[in-house]
């Protein structure tokens, strides 16, 4: 039994060349495939990868670029960058761009629930230079008929220019991004806190919880750390989070993680001297979080709340097979108000930016969130209500949103010739930031004169180390890091920032 020629799989197949082959885009090999009247089950398979192949093709088609038949391998079809679209490339004329090519696209979703994205931000390299200014790399946001958005300008990775475009293709607002400087030492001094390398650590009231791999301690004053073995017994866990309420300080939740991943919880209104624990089950428990008479953490993908450390409440739920929660902040002057980014869970993407002034019963979008190409994994919310953010590039950007103005910020942090990763940011209560950079050394951003200061890791860290981690701003002028070598505390006066 043969299939209709319509059906055919020598017929879709060579349709399908041919319409490849309008496009300018080409692969060598062995097309027909070899008939086969025996097997039957095999013509499906190929009918079914071509008409597969022809709907992806149906969704590419208008970013792919013409090729040379010697530009692709016989197995694999190879596409060249995506050809931009009209709209984009009209643009970008007017910025002298040239050697352009495009690097990345990421979509970009407007809000939450929508799961389709309403724009995509094209990340491309080259020479540009926009009113005036000169850049390598240039992130753009294309929405919907491919119509430009707004832009960010970077020079060595470091951003120098945002702008947003108008509806005739031009530019209706630019913004140059000011390098804040060389950062200033900052005046203070070291204090060894203990030479165990920290999980956790909470300062609530004049108590300090801390966590070492699967045991977890409670210091008072310049005591030294007395560690204690996890409830479940020394060895069954691998890993422990522990945190206590600031407003009651000898209440305290201890998280345990085992080696098969099962975690439990334990809570405790006595210091830790005895605990009564909580099934928690096959569930992911991060960035437990302890402020005023309330806990809050990232389950599963949602962020959750609880007053007790052992139920717990849904105030944002996502749909997690397509979302999940990156980080959190809360305002450490009021609860009621968290601010929350989502990420797709599958693929690149750049989801929204959400904030609550209820505790979670309504969440809107903060809009017009700078189109960095990534989205920000790292939160902070300031006394005064105003938001920072982390960008993880490849040289991390500060971003901060000022609820007076309704504006974002786009503020280049210093560099570190040595050092992976993106750093930690945490907040001080007086709304000053502490970025804890890949290297070692950490970073203050004073808001008052707005400037960097730099404060040196203590000798014991090793140089080029990871950055700090776990970090924490306690009160406005004293700072716990943690390294490998141990945890210490950092105090200045109030009068190093003025220097």
């Amino acid at each position: 039994m043969s299939l209709p020629p319509e059906q055919d799989s020598d017929s879709i197949g060579e349709a399908l060349d041919r319409a490849f082959d309008h496009l300018g885009v080409y692969w060598t090999g062995g097309w027909p495939p070899r008939r086969s009247h025996s097997r039957l089950w095999l013509r499906w398979a190929v009918s079914s990868a071509a008409a597969c192949a022809a709907g992806i093709a149906a969704l590419f088609i208008p970013w792919l670029a013409p090729l040379h038949r010697q530009q692709v391998t016989v197995t694999v079809p190879v596409a060249s960058n995506p050809a931009l679209p009209h709209n984009v490339r009209k643009l970008l004329q007017t910025f002298a761009a040239r050697h352009m090519v495009v690097q990345s696209m990421a979509p970009v979703y407007a809000s939450y629930p929508v799961v389709s994205p309403s724009a995509h931000s094209v990340n491309l390299s080259g020479n540009y230079t926009i009113a005036g200014v000169s850049g390598t790399e240039l992130s753009l946001v294309v929405g919907q008929n491919y119509q430009p958005q707004n832009g960010v300008l970077f020079a060595g990775n470091r951003p120098v220019l945002s702008f947003r475009v108008g509806l005739n293709d031009g530019l209706a607002a630019v913004q140059r991004i000011q390098p804040a400087g060389a950062p200033k030492p900052l005046a203070g001094k070291w204090w060894v806190g203990g030479t165990s390398q920290l999980n956790s650590f909470t300062a609530a009231g004049p108590l300090v919880y801390a966590s070492h791999r699967g045991y977890w301690t409670v210091i008072t004053g310049l005591a030294p750390a007395r560690w204690n073995p996890p409830p479940t017994g020394p060895g069954a866990v691998e890993t422990a989070t522990i945190a206590g309420l600031p407003a009651m300080a000898t209440h305290a939740l201890l998280v345990e993680e085992g080696s098969s991943g099962v975690s439990q919880g334990f809570v405790s209104d006595n210091q830790g001297r005895s605990w009564k624990s909580w099934a928690i089950g096959h569930v992911t428990f991060s960035h437990l979080v302890a402020m005023y008479h309330q806990y809050w953490a990232t389950v599963n993908g949602s962020l959750r709340e609880s007053t007790n450390g052992s139920t717990w409440t849904t105030i944002l739920g996502v749909n997690h097979a397509r979302w999940k929660v990156q980080d959190f902040a809360v305002n450490p002057q009021d609860p009621n108000m968290l601010v929350a980014s989502l990420v797709p869970v599958a693929g690149s993407g750049i989801g929204p930016v959400l904030v609550t002034a209820n505790g979670g019963q309504s969440w809107s979008q903060i809009p017009n969130f700078p189109n960095l190409g990534v989205a920000p994994n790292d939160l902070a919310v300031l006394s005064n209500g105003d938001i920072a953010a982390l960008v993880p590039l490849a040289k991390p950007v500060l971003v901060e949103y000022h609820q007076m103005g309704q504006s974002w910020q786009i503020i280049p942090v210093p560099r570190q010739a040595m050092g992976l990763g993106t750093g930690q940011l945490t907040a001080a209560p007086n709304g000053n930031l502490v970025y804890a950079a890949p290297g070692g050394d950490i970073y203050l951003w004073s808001g008052g004169p707005h400037a960097w200061h730099v404060i040196v890791p203590p000798v014991e860290a090793p140089l080029n180390s990871n950055s700090a981690s776990p970090l924490e701003a306690i009160g406005n002028n004293q700072i716990m890091a943690g390294y490998q070598s141990g945890w210490y505390y950092f105090s200045f006066p109030p009068s190093a920032l003025k220097s």
